[in-house]
């Protein structure tokens, strides 16, 4: 009796944001400081570093405890529209038993974010128009007071021919809703999502 090897898939991210970084799950967010730490906050070990993102000025940032993502931060472009503090983060992680589609799909199920993304509250689409999406978020955190914001994601459907599923995002002031009383606005978050197959498939 033989059983099927189960699916894995890598999903790259790199995103800019102005709260705390969590790369655990699907979430993306950002980072304040820079620094070497591992998953306890302690300086990591003086190992060889793994291969970083292409682009200059990525700094590595560590990795999980398992070793299944890992972290490098550089300052943000100034065409962020960030804080001089704020770090650009890219995540590298590798998920098994799941394919890329299926993967993707959690990925895109923006609405319902709030039901499995650590510290989003609420999430809702305003609009939908071929690859393009606006999305509204409030995220709650126990650090600072509620944020929300309005980002507009933009699919890659011609690397997603190539068993690449890829897209950005940023945010927009187009179909903004107003801000509620009390509520601070997210100004800068922007990034991407690249996932695709290992090679073993």
């Amino acid at each position: 009796m033989s059983s099927a090897r189960a699916p894995a898939v890598r999903d790259r991210r790199c995103w800019l944001a102005s709260n705390t970084l969590r790369v655990r799950g699907l979430d993306r967010a950002a980072t304040r400081g820079s620094g070497a730490r591992d998953s306890d906050g302690e300086e990591a070990p003086g190992e060889e570093e793994p291969r970083g993102p292409p682009g200059f000025g990525w700094m590595y940032g560590g990795e999980t405890r398992d070793g299944t993502i890992k972290v490098w931060t550089r300052p943000a472009p100034k065409w962020s529209g960030a804080r001089a503090n704020i770090k650009e983060v890219h995540a590298e992680c590798e998920f098994r038993g799941v394919s890329r589609e299926r993967f993707w799909n959690a990925v895109c199920d923006l609405g319902r974010y709030d039901e499995f993304v650590p510290f989003v509250a609420e999430a809702r689409i305003l609009r939908h128009q071929g690859a393009k999406t606006w999305c509204h978020a409030r995220v709650s955190t126990p650090v600072v007071k509620d944020r929300v914001y309005t980002i507009l994601i933009t699919e890659n459907r011609d690397k997603r021919e190539k068993n690449v599923c890829s897209a950005s995002w940023a945010t927009t002031k187009e179909y903004e809703p107003p801000t509620p009383r009390g509520l601070a606005r997210m100004r800068a978050n922007c990034g991407s999502w690249h996932v695709s197959d290992l090679p073993q498939g």
